[in-house]
């Protein structure tokens, strides 16, 4: 068959993906648990009866080390108490919040991390700040690539705090990197719904994670579902490419829509080489619609580069083009005294190619009121005339009307998406 349903897909999605995710966690997160740390540090030093003179007077001077951000000493000095015989609770809950502390101010991620988790089951750890320990600690597990880690905790903040897309997206990324792909798009999808709802910007690398782990499962409908919404908020060339290459391999099996998708490529700047321009320039011809092999022609030689098939192609399409223009007013009176409405929804066609969009609507609406051959695709022609007439809403309408069921509508609802910049 022809290259529209054999093209590769053109990017790599678990290598772009890999590289996307490391790194996600910047300074924030650690910049946040240690102001967190460091007002626990001061709520919760050790004090009062709880604990024992002698270990009192170590925490002190950990302390004095604190307030002089002497790390070393300060963490000697915890190391010292923690080596204590019988603490009580509440003495090994002082010691694991300094020395979780201590390890973040002294860029010991993975020390932090181990003595903050040690406190999430503490009866001293207060319901009001158990969130924000979960969340820290999530955080500091990612940060050292304990990602295992981040996907017990991250999921438990995530419970009474799903508004959190960033945190979403961390733990996504987080079963990503663990091959857990099923769970890591249902976080991903979490955390683009919840950036939705909150009227938040959708980041582009959210995106593409999401991408990439649809494709790693497979996933080829949910592929296209996230490619569409990619395209809707970064309308980018290679994104287009991807989700018609896609589609074309799902709906275009026998090659009956090859015409359809050239057009949808070459209307969002897919990528179409000069010899799928050449082929739809024959297919356009073929199609009775040599206006539209002149305007392809033109795209396909723009480089400079003219073979004698492509002479004989720009030679067939003008002699054509300027027999039909020359008739075209011919073939209206005649399409309205048709017995079916498919001379007028081709004749609607044909203005279309010459710039004519206000007729081409009027001729292919009243042809598919008439009852054309194939109805779905003349309302799929019917959307794309709108679109050029810069009726943007009514397209989105005669796309909408397509059977379910047909390829067209499948195409119609990418034209669509066409539509939504114009309002």
């Amino acid at each position: 068959m022809i290259y529209v349903k054999s093209r590769p897909l053109p990017l790599r999605f678990a290598m772009l993906a890999c590289a996307l995710s490391f790194g996600f966690v910047a300074a924030s997160p650690l910049v946040a648990s240690t102001a967190f740390a460091q007002d626990k540090a001061k709520k919760d030093a050790p004090k009062g009866p709880s604990v024992s003179p002698k270990l009192g007077k170590v925490l002190k001077a950990a302390q004095d080390a604190i307030t002089a951000k002497n790390w070393k000493e300060a963490k000697a000095k915890i190391d010292e108490a923690a080596a204590f015989p019988d603490k009580s609770a509440y003495e090994t809950y002082a010691i694991n919040e300094l020395s979780g502390f201590v390890a973040v101010n002294s860029n010991d991620y993975a020390g932090a991390a181990k003595s903050f988790e040690a406190t999430l089951n503490s009866e001293f750890l207060t319901a009001d700040a158990k969130p924000a320990r979960l969340k820290a600690v999530s955080q500091l597990f990612y940060q050292v690539k304990a990602y295992n880690k981040t996907t017990i905790f991250g999921p438990q903040y995530l419970k009474d705090n799903s508004g959190d897309s960033e945190m979403q997206m961390m733990v996504g990324q987080a079963y990503y990197l663990q091959n857990d792909f099923p769970n890591a798009s249902k976080f991903l999808k979490n955390a683009i719904e919840g950036a939705e709802k909150a009227d938040k910007p959708v980041k582009e690398d959210w995106l593409q994670l999401l991408q990439s782990s649809e494709y790693e499962q497979n996933n080829i409908p949910g592929l296209i579902k996230v490619l569409e919404k990619t395209v809707r908020i970064y309308p980018k060339a290679s994104y287009w490419d991807q989700l018609i290459t896609l589609l074309a391999k799902e709906i275009n099996d026998t090659g009956k829509l090859d015409l359809e998708i050239y057009r949808l490529r070459l209307a969002t700047g897919a990528k179409l080489e000069a010899d799928e321009m050449r082929e739809m320039a024959e297919l356009t011809i073929q199609a009775g619609m040599p206006g539209e092999a002149e305007t392809v022609m033109a795209k396909a030689i723009a480089d400079g580069k003219k073979t004698e098939r492509d002479t004989r192609l720009i030679n067939m399409a003008k002699t054509q083009a300027t027999s039909d223009k020359a008739s075209i007013a011919q073939s209206e009176t005649s399409a309205n005294a048709a017995p079916t409405g498919e001379p007028l929804v081709k004749t609607g066609e044909a203005y279309l190619t010459y710039g004519n969009a206000a007729k081409a609507v009027e001729l292919i609406k009243a042809g598919i009121a008439k009852g054309p051959k194939d109805a779905d695709r003349a309302k799929l022609r019917l959307g794309v005339a709108l679109i050029a007439a810069k009726q943007g809403g009514e397209a989105r309408k005669a796309f909408a009307s397509i059977t379910a069921a047909s390829p067209y509508a499948r195409l119609g609802r990418l034209w669509s998406i066409v539509t939504e910049r114009q309002g």
